[in-house]
Protein backbone atom coordinates (compact mmCIF):
# COMPACT_ATOMS: atom_id res chain seq x y z
CA UNK A 1 0.00 0.00 0.00
CA UNK A 2 1.76 3.30 -1.50
CA UNK A 3 2.09 5.80 1.81
CA UNK A 4 1.86 3.41 4.53
CA UNK A 5 4.84 1.96 6.47
CA UNK A 6 5.32 0.10 9.49
CA UNK A 7 4.19 2.80 12.08
CA UNK A 8 0.54 2.55 10.24
CA UNK A 9 -0.44 -0.67 11.53
CA UNK A 10 -1.49 -0.30 15.26
CA UNK A 11 0.58 -1.64 17.80
CA UNK A 12 -2.46 -2.60 19.95
CA UNK A 13 -4.00 -4.35 17.00
CA UNK A 14 -0.90 -6.97 16.06
CA UNK A 15 0.86 -7.51 19.27
CA UNK A 16 -1.60 -10.54 20.31
CA UNK A 17 -0.91 -11.80 16.91
CA UNK A 18 2.82 -12.36 17.66
CA UNK A 19 4.63 -15.53 18.77
CA UNK A 20 6.77 -13.92 21.72
CA UNK A 21 9.89 -14.57 19.41
CA UNK A 22 8.39 -11.83 17.02
CA UNK A 23 8.39 -9.05 19.68
CA UNK A 24 11.74 -8.81 19.52
CA UNK A 25 11.75 -8.70 16.19
CA UNK A 26 8.12 -7.18 14.97
CA UNK A 27 8.88 -5.93 11.50
CA UNK A 28 10.47 -9.57 10.37
CA UNK A 29 7.39 -11.61 12.04
CA UNK A 30 5.00 -9.05 10.70
CA UNK A 31 6.58 -9.43 7.06
CA UNK A 32 5.98 -13.44 7.82
CA UNK A 33 2.25 -12.64 8.84
CA UNK A 34 2.04 -11.08 5.41
CA UNK A 35 1.03 -7.94 7.00
CA UNK A 36 4.28 -5.78 5.69
CA UNK A 37 6.47 -6.41 3.11
CA UNK A 38 9.83 -5.19 2.39
CA UNK A 39 10.33 -2.34 0.09
CA UNK A 40 14.27 -2.20 0.33
CA UNK A 41 16.74 -1.60 3.05
CA UNK A 42 15.31 -1.49 6.00
CA UNK A 43 11.88 0.00 4.71
CA UNK A 44 8.13 -1.51 4.60
CA UNK A 45 4.93 -1.11 3.36
CA UNK A 46 1.80 -2.52 5.27
CA UNK A 47 -0.19 -4.74 3.15
CA UNK A 48 -3.58 -4.69 1.91
CA UNK A 49 -3.91 -7.49 4.98
CA UNK A 50 -2.53 -5.41 7.39
CA UNK A 51 -4.20 -2.09 6.58
CA UNK A 52 -7.61 -4.50 7.09
CA UNK A 53 -6.32 -6.00 9.90
CA UNK A 54 -3.86 -3.66 11.96
CA UNK A 55 -5.23 0.02 11.74
CA UNK A 56 -8.18 1.22 13.29
CA UNK A 57 -9.95 3.01 10.18
CA UNK A 58 -8.86 1.24 7.09
CA UNK A 59 -11.34 3.23 4.96
CA UNK A 60 -8.21 5.61 5.14
CA UNK A 61 -6.26 3.91 2.65
CA UNK A 62 -9.24 1.35 1.25
CA UNK A 63 -12.12 3.52 0.82
CA UNK A 64 -15.33 0.98 0.60
CA UNK A 65 -13.05 -2.22 1.95
CA UNK A 66 -14.66 -4.64 3.59
CA UNK A 67 -14.06 -8.35 5.29
CA UNK A 68 -16.55 -11.17 4.75
CA UNK A 69 -15.90 -14.21 6.76
CA UNK A 70 -17.99 -17.81 6.76
CA UNK A 71 -17.94 -20.35 9.77
CA UNK A 72 -18.69 -23.74 9.09
CA UNK A 73 -19.77 -26.33 11.43
CA UNK A 74 -17.80 -29.31 11.73
CA UNK A 75 -14.42 -30.33 10.06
Amino acid sequence: MPNTGFGTLDAELWKPLLSAEGGTEPRAALAKLGLLTATGADMHRATVAGVLLCTREPDQWLANATVAATRYRGD
